[in-house]
């Protein structure tokens, strides 16, 4: 859907590597885990904000393209970022 050099996309996923979940719990900084209703692309945002100690868990409309398109995404990062 987003008409991108196959290829490319695959080498650039095959160099992404997990984060184990202790390294996750370390992370302490305030951390946005934003995702669109549908999107399910890259596993689940429930559980990351959980393994992240100073996370927030908000959701937009959208799957995992079309979530950037609506107003909401911005309207949450501004939200966020001004606390």
């Amino acid at each position: 859907t987003s008409d991108v050099d196959r290829v490319a996309v695959r080498l650039l996923l095959g160099a992404m590597e997990d984060t184990a979940p202790g390294a996750l719990a370390a992370i302490t900084m305030p951390t946005l885990v934003l995702c669109g209703a549908q999107d399910n692309d890259n596993g689940s945002a429930d559980r990351l904000a959980e393994a992240l100690p100073a996370a927030q868990r908000v959701t937009i409309p959208g799957t995992h393209m079309s979530s950037v398109t609506v107003p909401e995404m911005g309207e949450a990062l501004v939200a966020f970022l001004s606390d």
